[in-house]
């Protein structure tokens, strides 16, 4: 075999890892992500997802919370804060 057929053949091999490749991902994307996980993973989500609405929402009040002091003082809470001096705040 010459070095062409060789570099053919290599060639027609690439192809066709790549065009198995290819139908793997498109298999994958057919499928929710849920099902590919595992049991473990399952659990921990379910157990994640609770949590994650609360501080969602606990973010939500802070920041309406803030807002409204905002609009009262006229100024930044953070701004106040630094000015005094009382706290190093990085933002």
């Amino acid at each position: 075999m010459c070095l062409q057929e060789k570099l053919l053949a290599n060639a027609h091999s690439q192809i066709d890892q790549i065009r198995a490749g290819i139908a793997m991902k498109q298999a994958e994307m057919g499928t929710d992500l849920i099902d590919q996980l595992t049991p473990q993973e399952k659990d921990l989500l379910s157990r994640l997802n609770p949590e994650i609405t609360e501080l969602k929402e606990k973010f939500l009040a802070c920041k309406t919370n803030r807002i409204e002091v905002d609009k009262f003082t006229g100024t930044s809470v953070c701004n106040v804060i630094r000015e005094c001096s009382l706290v190093d705040i990085p933002f």
